[in-house]
């Protein structure tokens, strides 16, 4: 946040009468936000090394569970990792066109719920004129979730989508958003299904692990050919609800720092 927005609130909490046991002094809790970019629009790997490290130092914006792993959010939204989605493509063994879009869904564990939201979204995306090119199950280290965390986790795969006829790059945007919003609908709460992002543009990773745990959970963090222009990390939930993964900031498009419930 700016910093003369910053002092602008100091001043007035400082100004604020302390009443009973609350003091306004004490409003100093903010989410971890941080954005690694590069100027010159070459996608890098040393972005996202960057951008895990500053999540890291952002532990103490969160909360940890008594298990010592599992957190109250972490996550990264990276500009579109070209070469990365490519090789998860071949090892799943569909080419991609000009236009594709993937990105993580968090399905429910059992076999048969998860098939069930599968299709609801396969639907959703060919009403919007998309066809599904391939799904492909999310390499997890588990051994980096917690048990709180753990007790709550999604079933998660990477969804690939493609236009089924050509369309212009605006046409596949507004496709892209109409098919996640009827597949929304569909599923009808967040447990039978939640798209983390489904987008031309970025993909996003989030748990409920603490931020150095994040890397660990998802090797495709690491993967050499992962690599972006642009890089979002944020620590830390929702303050005014219970931790759960489909809640994990950043989201599709931003994440905040925390003071907007402050304001």
């Amino acid at each position: 946040m700016h910093e003369g927005v910053n002092t602008a609130m100091e001043s007035a909490r400082r100004d604020e009468a302390v009443e009973g046991l609350y003091d306004p002094s004490y409003e100093h809790d903010a989410c971890g936000f941080g954005l690694i970019a590069s100027l010159d629009g070459v996608p890098k790997r040393r972005h996202i090394d960057l951008a895990l490290d500053a999540l890291k130092r952002m532990s103490h914006r969160g909360a940890m569970a008594a298990d010592g792993a599992s957190g109250d959010g972490a996550g990264v939204l990276l500009q579109r990792p070209a070469a990365w989605l490519a090789a998860c493509a071949a090892d799943i063994g569909i080419a991609l066109p000009r236009q594709f879009a993937s990105g993580l869904v968090f399905l429910p564990r059992d076999v048969s719920q998860a098939q069930a939201s599968r299709q609801k979204i396969s639907d959703a995306a060919r009403e919007s004129g998309l066809i599904v090119a391939g799904w492909r199950r999310v390499p997890l280290n588990l051994d980096a979730c917690g048990p709180v965390a753990d007790a709550r986790r999604p079933h998660i795969e990477q969804l690939f989508v493609a236009p089924a006829a050509p369309l212009g790059d605006a046409e596949f945007r507004r496709a892209l958003f109409v098919a996640r919003r009827r597949a929304d609908m569909a599923l009808g709460d967040s447990d039978a299904g939640y798209i983390v992002t489904l987008s031309a543009d970025s993909i996003g990773f989030k748990a409920m692990v603490i931020p150095e745990r994040l890397p660990l959970l998802f090797p495709d963090l690491m993967h050499p050919a992962m690599a972006s222009t642009c890089v979002i990390v944020h620590q830390r939930f929702s303050t005014n609800t219970s931790p759960r993964w489909p809640l994990a900031q950043p989201f599709r498009h931003l994440a905040h720092n925390g003071e907007i419930n402050t304001i």
